[in-house]
């Protein structure tokens, strides 16, 4: 029996009180996901399972058009400096208190064959607010006595963070990390009705934090040649406007290598120019959950690791004809007679 619980906290109780027997992945916000995990460990009530799933990353705007401040968009000091004035470890476990892999050194899967090659693109470059500041004082961002960042016209630098409803503690937290700085930063949590605007989605001004895919997937959202533009209803992958034509190159490359090796070498590549460039500033890897109560054979063995290059929502239940309740019904029976 599938059934549909729209109501978050409606659909935590009925899994406390014993009446949902699996929740599947994005079914419940992570806090109640690691809340449930908490109060289970307790008392046995059930199991839930974790894995890796999207890398995230603020997408930096890169369209002159709409880049606010525009010297964001043109100089890459800019954008390293703002990544290191961020506590990525320290937001990572924020989010996601002693939970494994979700580093976002790298936009690989662990289990990814490729992993190794590539390595960690990212992991040099850790949170330093004194090199932060000299990085964006070198690239004409000063911060004033009283403690403001100034940009190159002299006043003070301002800054929209976006992200969903999903997403508004880590836009939170990013966005203090740069008051901190001394820069004017706005949080801008998008609606349902912006979620499904397209051109408001592509002319965000500063700063976007998104997650959209892992590895190889998700080079498509740098592809110079997949700008999101009214010219195709701005309907592309691309909806930051960044180019760069080695990239894409390589980009071409990927998909048409067969051999799991050269692909490794040539996303290592491609990370680098990540790493340089800085389009994205990289953030954590978003764990994904799911949970069964006591009893039931479900998701331990067809939920952890299964998530892999080209694979998506929805492998929760690719095993769903081994699962069984059996020993919930059992048990059941037993507190029934003994009760």
């Amino acid at each position: 029996v599938i059934r549909t619980i729209r109501d978050s906290s409606a659909l935590y109780a009925s899994l406390l009180a014993g009446a949902m027997d699996v929740v599947g992945e994005r079914s419940l916000p992570a806090e109640l996901f690691m809340q449930l995990r908490d109060q289970w460990a307790q008392n046995g009530g059930g199991t839930v399972a974790s894995r890796q799933y999207n890398w995230r990353y603020l997408q930096v705007q890169m369209g002159l058009d709409w880049a606010r401040p525009v010297e964001l968009a043109q100089d890459a000091r800019l954008r390293r400096g703002l990544l290191e004035g961020v506590d990525r470890d320290a937001l990572r476990e924020f989010l996601y208190p002693g939970f494994p892999d979700t580093s976002g050194d790298t936009f690989m899967l662990k289990d990814d064959e490729r992993s190794q090659l590539v390595g960690r693109p990212f992991a040099e470059f850790r949170y330093d607010p004194a090199r932060a500041l000299a990085d964006l004082a070198e690239a004409g961002w000063n911060r004033a006595a009283d403690g403001r960042l100034l940009g190159r016209d002299g006043q003070q630098v301002q800054l929209e963070v976006r992200g969903s409803a999903t997403d508004k503690n880590a836009v939170a937290f990013d966005a203090d990390a740069w008051r901190r700085l001394g820069v004017d930063a706005t949080e801008a949590i998008t609606t349902g009705l912006n979620n499904e605007n397209p051109e408001y989605r592509s002319t965000f001004p500063g700063v976007e934090s998104t997650a959209r895919g892992v590895g190889s997937a998700i080079f498509s959202n740098f592809d110079g040649r997949l700008q999101s533009l009214a010219s195709n209803r701005w309907t592309a992958a691309n909806r930051q406007h960044y180019s760069n034509a080695t990239l894409d190159s390589l980009v071409d490359r990927i998909y048409a290598s067969l051999d799991p090796n050269e692909q490794g070498l040539i996303l290592k590549q491609a990370g680098e120019i990540l790493a340089t460039e800085w389009p994205a500033l990289p953030q954590y890897f978003v764990i994904e959950f799911a949970a069964s109560v006591k009893g039931v054979r479900a998701i331990t063995d067809d939920f952890v690791g299964t998530l892999g290059p080209g694979t998506g929502p929805g492998l929760i239940a690719r095993n769903a004809y081994l699962w069984d309740r059996s020993e919930a019904v059992s048990a059941l029976n037993l507190e029934t007679k003994t009760g």
